[in-house]
């Protein structure tokens, strides 16, 4: 019979990528980063009561993770393409959440996350730019969360969705992509609240030095 609500700027991810096989048809990547914990931790509702670690903008700690990806452009069709990629993500822990000027507070840590995607991206011309929709199905799995060295019993499972997409690439360097996600299978643990939909724009832009293959994306 109530809501809650927290908005912010959350944390801020740094990422680096190796390239390890780069041709026509094949591109075989594997990447790693570190998150830093720059977002706000001490979000409360109207009544001055901490909101949970969940709801707050940051997580108060640093985390790790890598990656590894592959694509295969002309799969099956000419210009559909196929991805696999695999995330693993370390999270550190928060040896303060909900401290206050009388309260040290606690120790807390979001479980370990894994997820598994398979993918597919069709090349449609369009005018002065390419009509991409895309297609995918993901598994996530979510490690228990962590309060005072305690496993928490209400987190943690796993999940099974359909991320679908559909994009508008101009000129190579500009593009705009509305997407969204569809859960297919949860199996939480313990008594959680999880997500029914999940929906969003995606706004990318191409920074490309001349004469050089250096792209960086935002």
């Amino acid at each position: 019979s109530s809501t809650q609500s927290s908005i912010g700027i959350g944390d801020l991810s740094i990422l680096g990528q190796y390239l390890l096989i780069a041709d026509q048809r094949n591109a075989l990547n594997i990447s790693g980063g570190i998150k830093l914990p720059i977002g706000k931790v001490n979000h409360r509702d109207p009544s001055s009561i901490f909101l949970s670690p969940d709801m707050q903008s940051g997580s108060g700690s640093f985390d790790y993770f890598a990656r590894a990806s592959y694509n295969r452009v002309g799969f099956l069709l000419p210009f559909l393409s196929a991805n696999v990629s695999a995330v693993y993500r370390k999270n550190g822990i928060n040896n303060s959440f909900g401290s206050t000027d009388t309260f040290d507070g606690r120790r807390f840590a979001f479980g370990d996350n894994a997820i598994f995607n398979l993918g597919f991206r069709y090349l449609i011309d369009f005018k002065k730019g390419f009509l991409i929709p895309d297609l995918a199905l993901q598994y996530r799995w979510g490690g228990p969360n962590r309060e005072e060295q305690t496993i928490a019993p209400n987190s943690g499972g796993h999940w099974l969705s359909v991320p679908l997409g559909f994009s508008y690439d101009i000129d190579g360097s500009k593009s705009i992509r509305l997407y969204g996600e569809l859960p297919v299978y949860q199996k939480l643990d313990g008594l959680q609240i999880t997500t029914n939909f999940v929906a969003g724009v995606q706004l990318s832009y191409l920074f490309k030095k001349k004469n050089s293959q250096n792209i960086i994306e935002f």
